[in-house]
């Protein structure tokens, strides 16, 4: 059905049918499963605008009613909860999930056990972000109930951190909020000074798109209420403060933003005082310091302000005693909140990576930076009839929404990383290399690389010398090389269109790059070609490697595994002579990254991986996201080990497959892990941002140690392990492995 056939359904529901006749007890039971799952149907529900609940409920009433349900019932059970969740219908969907904990957390089969945990802490996180309180905690307290019938030890510990962590947090309410820290430029903050008003606190980081996406509703709340005693605080969870700095130099955002400098991102004092670990997470603070609100999204920010501010105005004064700090922040000497931000079009002319322009998910906060340009907003001099400020009433919501709207379109078609178009030569020299030495986050955000490309192509169409035609021809080489080895195609075209164009170029630094250019993408272009040619093109690639060995870096590893490429299409005898040779080469490279890949396929051991069959596999190490990976989760599951790197073309060319395997045998099991070889973690993180990859990821130190245990060569190193932990299945495509997947799969039904 998902792919077009129209039969499908058809064929499903007579199969089911069969089925349920089948003497074996269990395969009648699927055929029960099948059929219920034919009335559930929960995928129509779904896209139902006006979905009916009661079908749903009603299936899954009969699969609650199976004997001995087993993971094959769970899966349903668990989607349906989490889809009436995400349509609103809470409290069917927290009765569904109630009764599915209560029947899968106290398995005696681990994997049950862990996946009921694992969803029980999904639907406490998605009831409460969705601001339903009273349901997260019901939830919370049918785990609990649960938690002494729990078998396993390991689920056991995991439950009870997720109630540990969700109880801080919905404990908040009602409670006064601490908050400690510094603004972005080391001033002093103080949290008592905002005593006596209604304060929005919002956790965020300038790479979280949800966080960014309630920035222009918070600015609309702000610019409404912020003269009634409204202010706004900003806890920033980044890693990186220079990030936050331009992020913010940029944006303009008028309210204060803390930070805190030896504990940033999620280990702020702030977040991990209420553990905080998903963002945004916004609370509303009441003039008397007390939490009123977690998790305003919306428009219900305003709404709820505003209900806020209007029950102070009525209720007795009771923030102001004496020896309470003053609700003014002035009156005690420190600098009160900010009440104006600049005007957008304000911002340095010279500021290239201030502005995110991230994609159209981004375009709230572009939106939220129009708004700086409302009238509200705008220094007024009065004159002829002009209010004067502190006077002008509030501006239209349906107004300043056009307004901002039309801003946001034409802010869309502008890069804001663009060089100006004021610079002459040395001005653009200047401006490429400030760029160079902007965060590597930052360097990965849209537009960048073609503000670098847009500025060297200015100096190389102008008059220049020498050494500034040199530096601008590099700029633009090197930074289309970068994106062309993440898979960008765009930059893959018009590198070989620069090359192309400087190929008769003489001055030496320029004629050295083409020239690698050129080996590489004789590699690339041979690599699919008669295996026959293959030998001589290693050739060319190893006399390449081998005359520039004192010079290779990272940039040579696109080659580099272009040419694995192409010696895994060789027979197993010429394979081992081609390895050691390449191997040899890169490993007495002084670039370290470039020298332990040379390492690894230098190894004298051939076919090291395949040695692992029928081995036990054990995988330690840390998450892109700096957690600590727990292997043993894992156990009774099948799981496919991916070692690959962003700059390997064979390894994103088999993404495809790999999303396609996921989906298709996630929900009886199977997972992926994958361990990245990549040294250059913003590439990764930005490659993973873009790339639907749902998967745990290990990155660091660590993932090379792991690569050198267990014999790996040439990436991408695939590792198929069973239930068991053990290894059933090596290889360099998914031909073979996904073959044995199929088998496993087909085994685990029929016994």
């Amino acid at each position: 059905v998902v792919v077009g056939d129209d039969q499908a359904k058809e064929k499903l529901v007579a199969f089911n049918d069969q089925l349920l006749t089948n003497e074996e007890a269990r395969l009648a039971q699927l055929g029960k499963i099948g059929k219920y799952l034919e009335t559930l149907d929960i995928y129509a529900y779904f896209e139902n605008e006006s979905p009916d609940p009661r079908p749903v409920v009603a299936a899954a009433e009969e699969l609650f009613a199976l004997e001995n349900p087993d993971i094959r019932v769970f899966y349903p059970l668990r989607d349906s909860a989490s889809t009436m969740i995400m349509r609103g219908d809470y409290a069917d969907g927290l009765a569904i999930s109630q009764k599915t904990i209560a029947k899968f957390l106290p398995s005696r089969h681990e994997l049950e056990a862990s996946l009921a945990a694992e969803f029980a802490g999904q639907i406490a996180t998605e009831l409460e972000y969705a601001g339903q309180l009273d349901q997260a905690q019901a939830l919370l307290e049918s785990v609990k109930s649960h938690r002494d019938q729990i078998q396993q030890e390991q689920v056991r510990s995991s439950v009870d951190e997720l109630i540990d962590g969700a109880e801080k947090r919905l404990s908040m309410v009602g409670q006064p909020l601490e908050l400690e820290g510094q603004g972005i430029g080391g001033e002093a903050f103080g949290w008592a000074d905002y005593r006596g008003k209604v304060v929005l606190v919002d956790f965020w980081a300038t790479w979280c798109t949800p966080c960014l996406a309630e920035v222009p509703n918070i600015r609309d709340a702000y610019d409404r209420f912020h003269d009634e005693g409204f202010e706004v605080v900003g806890v920033n969870l980044d890693d990186d403060a220079e990030v936050v700095k331009e992020f913010l130099a940029a944006k303009q955002l008028p309210w204060k933003t803390i930070i805190s400098p030896e504990a940033m991102g999620f280990a702020n004092p702030n977040a991990q005082r209420y553990n905080i670990s998903s963002i945004p997470f916004i609370a509303l603070i009441d003039p008397a310091g007390n939490v009123a609100a977690l998790h305003t999204r919306g428009d219900q920010i305003a709404i709820q302000v505003q209900e806020l501010l209007d029950a102070h105005k009525t209720a007795p004064s009771t923030t102001e005693r004496e020896g309470d700090p003053p609700a003014d922040p002035a009156a005690n000497g420190a600098e009160p909140a900010p009440t104006e931000g600049p005007d957008f079009g304000d911002a340095p002319e010279e500021n290239p990576a201030g502005g995110e322009k991230a994609g159209p998910e981004d375009a709230d906060v572009t939106e939220s930076n129009a708004a700086a340009t409302d009238a509200a907003d705008e220094p007024v001099t009065p004159s002829n009839g002009d209010t004067a400020p502190g006077e002008e009433e509030a501006p239209d919501s349906a107004d300043s929404a056009d307004k901002t709207a039309e801003l946001l379109a034409t802010l869309a078609e502008v890069n804001p990383y663009a060089p100006p178009a004021s610079l002459d030569n040395l001005g653009l020299v200047d401006f490429i290399l400030s760029m160079q030495d902007k965060p590597k986050s930052i360097q990965y955000r849209d537009g960048f690389r073609d503000a670098i490309v847009q500025a060297a192509d200015r100096v190389l169409d102008a008059e220049a010398s020498d050494r500034f035609h040199t530096l601008a021809a590099q700029a633009k080489l090197n930074y289309l090389h970068r994106d062309a080895c993440l898979g960008d195609e765009d930059a893959d075209q018009q590198l070989q269109a620069a090359v192309e164009k400087l190929q008769n170029d003489e001055r030496p630094e320029i004629a050295a790059d083409v020239k690698f250019f050129q080996v590489e993408r004789q590699a690339l272009d041979a690599r699919d070609g008669d295996v026959t040619s293959l030998p001589a093109h290693l050739d060319a690639v190893c006399a390449y490697l081998t005359e520039h060995q004192e010079a290779l870096t990272s940039r040579h590893l696109r080659l580099a595994s272009t040419a694995v490429e192409m010696i895994n299409r060789l027979d197993e005898d010429a394979r081992d002579e081609q390895f050691a040779r390449l191997g040899k080469t890169l490993a007495d490279s002084k670039d370290k990254q470039v020298s332990r890949y040379g390492r690894r396929l230098a190894r004298s051991e051939p076919a090291a991986e395949s040695n692992m069959i029928g081995q036990p596999l054990e995988i330690t190490g840390v998450t892109i996201e700096g957690q600590p990976f727990d292997w043993s989760a894992y156990r009774g599951r099948v799981v496919l080990v991916d070692f690959w790197a962003t700059w390997c073309g064979p390894c994103r060319a088999i993404l495809p497959d790999l999303q396609r395997l996921h989906t298709q045998y996630r929900e009886q099991g199977f997972e992926i892990v994958g361990i990245s070889l990549d040294e250059d973690l913003d590439a990764l993180t930005q490659y993973l941002s873009e790339n639907h990859m749902p998967w745990v990821h290990l990155a660091g130190d660590g993932t090379s140690e792991l690569a050198e245990k267990y014999g790996v060569r040439g990436i991408p190193s695939l590792m198929l392990v069973n239930q068991e932990g053990k290894v059933v299945s090596t290889g360099h495509n998914l031909g073979a492995i996904e073959k044995q997947l199929e088998t496993l799969h087909k085994n685990e039904v029929n016994e």
